[in-house]
């Protein structure tokens, strides 16, 4: 088992666990005015939903709060249990 020094010097890795492809293609409107419209006037948009995005980065950001404060607080009672032994 590691102490609680190495773990907090020790860098850690992220490593990506899998990729999947999503099974929605990309959505075609015709806007013959629009400047990337094709020659038959359609116009090619991504699959990326920004609200949906946008939720998941405010997850993201929130979880990474969260065990930032649970690091913190581990950290601060491990300080603590050391002011105690001595």
């Amino acid at each position: 088992m590691e102490n609680f020094g190495s773990l907090m010097e020790a860098p850690s890795k992220v490593a990506v666990s899998d990729i999947v492809e999503t099974k929605e293609g990309l959505t075609q409107e015709y806007d013959s005015s629009h400047p990337d419209a094709n020659g038959a006037g359609m116009v090619t948009w991504p699959n990326v939903n920004s609200v949906t995005e946008m939720v998941s980065l405010m997850l993201a950001s929130r979880a990474f709060d969260a065990n930032v404060a649970a690091f913190r607080a581990g950290k601060t009672m491990a300080l603590k249990a050391l002011d105690i032994a001595r």
